[in-house]
């Protein structure tokens, strides 16, 4: 058996971090992946990013993070209010849009809001079965994990297939935040029994989230 973490939309929040991966470790996952958006609306963008690269995190591009490498173009990088080192524009911009695995002989990937773009975000009360089917072969994968809608949730597209959504990290934002919020969590996989809970980063505990099943 094999647990995997996700962390998603840590947007600069350091404590936060800091508690889930303590957590994280507690529950006794092999692996973390950071499925996007390491900055904007927290305090601690540059902090933040220099954890992931001391733990070694696998981490994808969300769009925010895309968004402060653009801001204003290649003499500096602007994330919520703080300039971002250039040690964090160089990590931001060579950051990939999706990272993939093979384990238990299960493929799983990752998006920060889909296979189609790091906008397309996946809603689960207006996914169909057709859409899902195809968000998962555009990824190649038997599970797709994603983030960006802050909504903590898994898809069940099949006895075998799921989209999920660990939630958002973020806890403290100094800006204000559009569209539904159930800050500081995160997710863990388990392998082979594809089972996808959602977890507090304050304390470990395990908590309610969406379930949908688009079959039979």
């Amino acid at each position: 058996m094999k647990r995997i973490a996700f962390i998603s939309d840590l947007h600069g929040d350091l404590h936060a971090l800091d508690d889930a991966l303590a957590a994280i470790q507690r529950i006794g996952c092999e692996l973390v992946v950071c499925v996007g958006d390491l900055v904007d609306f927290g305090l601690f963008p540059d902090e933040t990013i220099a954890r992931l690269v001391e733990r070694r995190i696998p981490t994808i591009r969300g769009n925010h993070d895309r968004w402060a490498v653009e801001k204003r173009g290649e003499g500096s990088a602007w994330s919520g209010g703080w300039e971002l080192s250039s040690a964090s524009r160089a990590f931001l911009r060579a950051l990939p849009t999706s990272w993939s695995t093979v384990l238990e002989g299960t493929r799983v990937a990752v998006h920060h809001a889909s296979p189609r773009s790091d906008m397309d975000g996946i809603a689960p009360d207006e996914m169909t079965s057709a859409r899902a089917r195809m968000y998962l072969d555009l990824a190649d994968a038997e599970i797709l994990v994603v983030g960006h809608t802050h909504i903590p949730c898994v898809i069940h597209v099949s006895d075998k297939r799921i989209i999920a959504n660990p939630g958002a990290l973020l806890r403290a934002s100094v800006e204000s935040t559009d569209g539904p919020e159930a800050p500081g969590i995160f997710g863990v996989l388990e392998l082979p029994s594809r089972d996808f809970r959602v977890h507090r980063a304050s304390d470990g505990a395990e908590i309610d989230i969406v379930r949908r099943r688009l079959w039979p």
